[in-house]
């Protein structure tokens, strides 16, 4: 079982660049290809257990949760070989529409 936490950081990637990055050494791209189903139908695979407070009136998503179940393939194409499955729960960290953040906790 693989734990992880994503966090995107633009700064990291310009600071490892500026400084020289592993100059010589071979690089990977790596492709991800997850797709979600916002539905809500049998098929979906994203859900929403905790709404925010106010609902879709208050201006932030402060406090909502998602559960996400989502394919990772082969492919941009959904009809692409099913390679794993992703499980996560996204929590945004904001309180303020200024303010952007998510943090997604999952397993592969």
């Amino acid at each position: 079982m693989v734990f992880c936490v994503l966090v995107l950081s633009s700064t990291e990637a310009a600071v490892g660049e500026a400084a020289g990055g592993d100059v010589g050494r071979p690089t990977t791209h790596l492709h991800f290809y997850f797709h979600e189903n916002f539905s809500g139908g049998p098929d979906g695979t994203a859900v929403q257990v905790s709404a925010a407070r106010g609902g879709l009136n208050n201006g932030s998503f402060f406090g909502v949760v998602n559960v996400v179940d989502d394919m990772l393939r082969e492919g941009a194409d959904p009809a692409s070989r099913l390679l794993q499955r992703g499980f996560s729960t996204n929590v945004p960290t904001y309180a303020r529409l200024q303010t952007a953040g998510m943090k997604g906790y999952g397993r592969l």
